[in-house]
């Protein structure tokens, strides 16, 4: 009688970097990088309602974050309802004058 050949089955590896090999983030850590965004998030609001004129690459460098960063800042203020804009002209991104949030 012949023996079946009893085979290994194989298990596909997980790529470097998959969410699989991310460990779960505490709360604690959770909530600390959602302050951490905030503030930033705040400061970016806070420079672009100053009187400077602040591009993308300017505003990366002031924050030390990456410029597709920044443009995830500039999507989460106008979800807040900041109207922010690009002037063109001056090559710099503002907030439509007299601009308040409504208390």
């Amino acid at each position: 009688m012949a023996r079946k050949k009893v085979t290994e089955k194989k298990v596909a590896a997980k790529p470097p970097g998959s969410r699989q090999d991310i460990p779960k983030r505490s709360e604690e850590d959770r909530r600390a990088r959602q302050a951490d965004r905030l503030a930033n998030v705040m400061q970016l609001q806070d420079l672009l309602l100053g009187l400077g004129k602040w591009n993308v690459k300017n505003l990366a460098a002031k924050l030390e974050r990456s410029e597709k960063t920044i443009h995830r800042y500039l999507d989460v203020l106008e979800m807040a309802g900041v109207p922010w804009y690009y002037d063109a002209s001056e090559r710099c991104y503002r907030v439509r004058p007299g601009f308040k949030f409504p208390w």
